[in-house]
């Protein structure tokens, strides 16, 4: 019998700032593995959980494919404890995945603990020797989607690390969630940028501006 596993990841992020998150999905059957996630104080950050169930892929007798995503919104400064769990709907119900995410909620984008980096044409800013700044990405080999990481010359950045949650073999819509770390080094402005693959096709470019003060 397998039990299942507690990954416990420090997030954290912008006043009003939204983060969608994919979750590993599955397959739809019945006693189908289903998400939950519940957030300890709900007045700082809000979850939402989403699905929604991919069209048959042939033969028609084939069953669709779940999509799951976490929605989680900043409302107020603080710090609070979100849980996120996959449940096989059997009797009784069976923790397959566990997943705790400390949140904490910055008035700035700032460093405590870990900081979000977003590709939305914003500034990023680290601290050199300061915490770490956090990425993620979905690798799906099944849906032939990967992504690429590539540097800029500018020094002022280094990839630390690079994270992979993942808990079964990957399945349309799931895969594995891939958390890559940066570090200021020096002061100054640099370039992050990742392409994501479909088919061995360019299908994305996220540009991450990066902005190392003291």
């Amino acid at each position: 019998m397998s039990t299942s596993v507690d990954h416990n990841l420090p997030l954290a992020l912008c006043l009003n700032q939204s983060l969608d998150l994919p979750l590993p999905g599955g397959v739809v059957r019945p006693g189908a593995l289903v998400w939950h996630a519940e957030s300890k104080d709900p007045s700082i950050a809000r979850v939402m959980l989403t699905s929604v169930a991919l069209p048959r892929e042939p033969p028609a007798t084939a069953r669709p494919a779940m999509v799951w995503h976490l929605n989680i919104k900043a409302l107020k400064p603080g710090k609070t404890t979100i849980k996120v769990r996959e449940t096989a709907e059997t009797h009784p119900p069976k923790d397959q995945y566990k997943l705790t995410l400390e949140v904490n909620v910055l008035e700035q984008k700032q460093q405590s603990g870990a900081v979000w980096l977003s590709g939305d044409g914003q500034e990023n800013p680290l601290k050199i020797g300061g915490d770490l700044g956090w990425f993620e990405t979905t690798e799906n080999p099944s849906a032939r989607t990967h992504w690429t990481f590539t540097p800029d010359d500018s020094g002022v950045y280094e990839l630390v690390d690079v994270v992979g949650v993942s808990k079964r073999p990957p399945v349309m819509g799931g895969g594995t969630q891939m958390f890559w770390q940066f570090r200021g080094v020096k002061e100054g402005h640099g370039m992050a940028v990742f392409q994501r693959y479909f088919a061995g096709e360019v299908a994305e470019l996220v540009k991450i501006a990066i902005t190392v003060v003291k």
